[in-house]
């Protein structure tokens, strides 16, 4: 009630909410900043801005996606939901009245700017019946969406290229160690990888192939620091380990460009993914209060360490 969530905070109840509401207000004041950006933002940029934040309307469409296929109506996602983009929540309750996962899609994709992406989600539905397909696929054409994006980064010179190529490299080896540790062959997962990271696909393949387990995969793979994340892991048998560590990095490079940049594109990229990632930390400390954590439990479940 101190910072900057007081408001959103106290409009679903002030000191006195209720812990269920919590992740509602969260969910609020991260549409709320997002819609502060795109206003903020140079007029030649936005579209850069409204690129990167479409992250939101996937993010809704596929915790949909997903409650369908799981039996969960809206009510079981709407607190997670961000009320932003083109399918905020009153849009997608309504398309949540459908009963089928290809049905949504449908409805997705009618009259929607990003019909291309929900297409290819439908056609891979399609293919496989496998809604976890369709979510990989949503992800891919995002990120492939962006390449044009990143080439103009480098071009200008905009470090923001950097943290989201960490982005992607993250996603790739969360696939990879995920399966790695059900003892998944490296084709099985292939199709899930996304291009446009700072590691080759091809390079994580021959890392996949030649490695026994997540230990050595981890290794072999050089796009983050984890050595410390080996111990833990070694330690608590967590696979999120590795996910925290390397979200701890994209958290690091965006406060650097954050602090060191005057107000620059760069800097706004920036504040979007250290935005993203405090709201889950805020998530994750208010769980962690309501399920009785000790604060080393809540430590390991951190995004960022204070340094």
């Amino acid at each position: 009630m101190q910072t900057e969530y007081s408001k959103s905070l106290s409009d679903f109840g002030g000191v006195e909410i209720k812990q269920s509401l919590i992740d509602f207000a969260l969910s609020g004041n991260l549409a709320k900043d997002m819609d502060a950006v795109i206003r903020l933002t140079p007029h030649q940029d936005k579209h850069t801005i409204r690129g990167i934040a479409e992250r939101w309307t996937f993010h809704n469409v596929k915790l949909a996606l997903e409650a369908k296929t799981e039996g969960k109506g809206f009510a079981d996602i709407e607190r997670y939901l961000i009320d932003y983009g083109r399918y905020p929540r009153i849009i997608i309750k309504d398309i949540m009245k459908e009963d089928s996962a290809e049905r949504m899609l449908q409805r997705f994709i009618n009259n929607s700017p990003s019909s291309e992406v929900l297409t290819k989600a439908l056609a891979v539905y399609n293919e496989h019946k496998n809604v976890s397909e369709s979510i990989a696929a949503i992800d891919s054409e995002y990120y492939k969406s962006m390449e044009d994006m990143l080439h103009q980064f480098y071009n200008k010179g905009e470090p923001a290229g950097r943290i989201i190529k960490m982005e992607i490299d993250m996603k790739n080896m969360l696939t990879l160690i995920r399966a790695k540790w059900r003892g998944a062959d490296f084709d099985a997962v292939a199709g899930g990888l996304i291009n446009g990271g700072a590691v080759a696909i091809a390079d994580m393949k021959k890392a996949y192939t030649s490695s026994e387990g997540v230990e050595p995969l981890v290794q072999n793979i050089n796009a983050f620091e984890l050595k410390d994340a080996i111990a833990r892991y070694n330690q608590n048998k967590r696979l999120v380990t590795f996910e925290i560590a390397m979200r701890n990095s994209i958290h690091s490079a965006a406060l650097k460009v954050l602090s060191h940049s005057v107000l620059s594109l760069s800097s706004v990229i920036a504040y979007i993914y250290l935005k993203e990632i405090e709201v889950s930390t805020l998530r994750i400390l208010v769980k962690g209060k309501a399920y009785g954590l000790g604060k080393d439990e809540l430590s390991e479940l951190m995004v960022w360490k204070a340094n």
